[in-house]
Order: structure tokens, then C-alpha cells, then sequence
């Protein structure tokens, strides 16, 4: 009898808990009328209806451009912020002040959206920056998005850490700074692993090394276009750090004083980085491996 009990609690439990999922509304012209879960009483900003929503929930978000004045956080909640209208009418803006966007939890996904003038704050010992448009900080997904013209020292565009992907997007006209000369990854950064498909990365420019794409300890990039990148020393287009590989991709006019195209370093200790089933042409390196 008892067991039946606990089962029943269980189904009943389990239920109730997916019962709390909803589609909570974001509008520019929105009531923001809590819980949000109409059209009319739509939220006005991202991160009210991110505060408001629990694990599963989905926040749609009408067309318009949404300035920040403070980044957007997903904290650990595994929700999706999706556009209404698509890319090109849905825009958000950190206006050259703030991070556009931080992720913590695989869950999280951020689909549709043009993310555009991040800038990521001092954060490692005070001095370096990462994820300029967007921080994936042990999880989440950026899908069908545009990340354009952001700033950090390490993915200016984008910063994958540990988990993390970006599949379908275009990044592009990002800029990597530098405190030391070592920043990284002017379009996209990633450490410890992430995962990039079928993804367009173009005009970004890195301080240090990997103008386009930069991995440091694995990671993958698949069926990636990836040209008309620069960086001041290492790989223009991708530099592969201990670790990391590109496949299938198409890597061309790119820039670097080493490795135009593509620079893949491995340290004793480290993993061996990899390049495999890609078309590599018309990159420049005035000091050798183009």
C-alpha cells in the first residue's frame, strides 16, 4: 500500500511540476502585469520575465530593439528566450556599456535575436574581460542569432566555457582587446570544450591570437564559414591551443603574423589540436605559415 502511495505522490508531484512550465511575453509596449503569460500583460524588459520564470519555461519576445543598462542573466535557470519575428527586427543592444547576455546552466537558450554592442566587464582579477555579446558559463546555446560588433579581451563576440554552443548564427565585426597582448578569440572563444555548427564568422579582430575562432583545451567547430578575420600574432582565422578541432569548413582571407588561416599548437601536456575535410585558401601571414 505504501509503495502505491509514494507512486502516486511521485505522478502527482511530477505533474505539478511540469504544470509550472509557461510562455511568459516580452513587448516593448507590453501591461508587465506579472506572471506575463498574455501578450497584454507582456513583461518590458528580458529580465523581468527571465526573474519570473522557472526551469522549462519559454519567454517570447516581440519584435522591437531592447537597450540594456545592465547585462541579461540567466542565473542557473535552463529557459529558452526566443524572438517572435526573427533576427533582423529583434535587436539587443548593450550600447557599448554592458554584456548582452550570460548564460550558467545547459538548459539555457537564446534563439533569434541580433545581439549587438556588448561589452563585457573586467572580471578575472580585475583586468580580464570574456564574452563581450555573449558568456556561456558552464552551459547554454546561442541559435539563429546575429553577434555583432561586442568587445572583451577573450571572445569579444562569444565565450564558450566548459559547455556551450553556437549553432546558426553569424558573428561578425567583433573586436578583441588586450590588457598583457594576450587576448583571444575575437569572434568566438572557447575553453574547456563547446561545441560551434554551422555558423558564419567574419570581420571580427583579436589583440593576440585567433581573429575568428579560438579554442583552448578542446572544442569543435563543424561546418563553419570562417574568412576576413585578424589577428596581431596568432591564426586569423582559428588558432587550436592544446586541444580543439575544425572540420568541414571553409577558411579563407584571413590574417595573422603566424598562421593566417589557421594555427594549431600543441604543448607536451596538452591535448593535440586537429583540422580535418577543410577548404583553407587565400590567407596571410607576413612571418610565415599562411
Amino acid at each position: 500500500m505504501a509503495r502505491y502511495l509514494f507512486s502516486a505522490l511521485l505522478f502527482v508531484g511530477l505533474c505539478f511540476q511540469g504544470a509550472q512550465a509557461a510562455v511568459r511575453y516580452v513587448s516593448l509596449a507590453g501591461g508587465n502585469v506579472a506572471p506575463y503569460e498574455t501578450p497584454a500583460d507582456a513583461a518590458t524588459s528580458i529580465q523581468t520575465a527571465i526573474d519570473a520564470s522557472v526551469n522549462g519555461d519559454i519567454i517570447q519576445v516581440s519584435a522591437g530593439t531592447y537597450t540594456l543598462t545592465a547585462p541579461i542573466e540567466f542565473g542557473y535557470k535552463a529557459v529558452t528566450v526566443q524572438s517572435e519575428s526573427g533576427r533582423a527586427v529583434t535587436i539587443v543592444d548593450g550600447q557599448n556599456q554592458h554584456r548582452c547576455f550570460r548564460t550558467r546552466v545547459g538548459g539555457a537558450k537564446i534563439d533569434g535575436f541580433t545581439i549587438r554592442n556588448g561589452l563585457a566587464p573586467d572580471t578575472y582579477l580585475g583586468v580580464y574581460s570574456y564574452g563581450g555579446g555573449v558568456h556561456c558559463e558552464g552551459g547554454g546555446t546561442v541559435e539563429n542569432c546575429i553577434v555583432e560588433s561586442c568587445t572583451a579581451d577573450y571572445g569579444a563576440g562569444i565565450r564558450l566555457f566548459t559547455y556551450g554552443t553556437v549553432r546558426n548564427c553569424i558573428v561578425r565585426n567583433n573586436t578583441g582587446t588586450t590588457y598583457d597582448g594576450n587576448g583571444s578569440g575575437g569572434g568566438i572563444y572557447t575553453t574547456k570544450g563547446g561545441t560551434i555548427e554551422d555558423t558564419t564568422v567574419y570581420g571580427n579582430t583579436a589583440a593576440g591570437s585567433g581573429g575568428g575562432i579560438s579554442f583552448k583545451v578542446d572544442g569543435s567547430a563543424t561546418r563553419c564559414t570562417i574568412y576576413n578575420n585578424t589577428a596581431a600574432s596568432l591564426g586569423g582565422g582559428v588558432y587550436c591551443r592544446d586541444g580543439g578541432s575544425i572540420s568541414d569548413s571553409h577558411i579563407y582571407g584571413n590574417e595573422a603574423q603566424y598562421g593566417g588561416g589557421i594555427r594549431l599548437y600543441y604543448a607536451s601536456s596538452g591535448n593535440i589540436p586537429s583540422a580535418s575535410k577543410c577548404r583553407i585558401n587565400d590567407n596571410r601571414a607576413p612571418n610565415g605559415y599562411g
